[in-house]
């Protein structure tokens, strides 16, 4: 079981990924659960898989995600004959996304000559983002 990517901002799409297994080889269906917070996402089932194959699951798109969410996927299986016990993904943490600053004005009050002994340098600001809403 894996959930990707390893360390997500909120602006990714998280991916269940799980490697189906199991000891008769045979054929058989999964449950599955995606937990925000201890609390269930979304629930769903596959039917028929072969032993070996390797399924993305779930994904959550970055419209349910906010920053200091939580997200853990499970899943069990299930091969005609015994349910097996929900296996847990490790949980992810979505991050802030950094600000973003374009680049500023810089103004001179003794001009721009090189030699000339700068008194006075002032930065304006022309752009700061935080896709976030973080206070900048």
């Amino acid at each position: 079981m894996n959930l990707t990517p390893a360390t997500a901002y909120t602006n990714d799409t998280l991916t269940c990924t799980v490697n189906l297994t199991d000891s008769t080889n045979g054929s058989f269906h999964l449950d599955y659960v995606v937990y925000k917070n201890g609390a269930s996402l979304a629930t769903d089932n596959y039917m028929f898989y072969s032993n070996g194959t390797s399924l993305a699951i779930a994904t959550v798109t970055p419209s349910q995600t906010t920053k200091n969410d939580i997200f853990t996927c499970a899943v069990r299986g299930y091969d005609g004959a015994r349910y097996g016990a929900y296996v847990n993904s490790s949980n992810l943490t979505i991050l802030s996304l950094p600000p973003t600053q374009g680049t500023p004005i810089l103004n001179s009050t003794n001009g721009t000559s090189a030699y000339s002994k700068i008194s006075n340098l002032t930065a304006y600001n022309q752009s700061t983002q935080d896709l976030d809403s973080d206070k900048v």
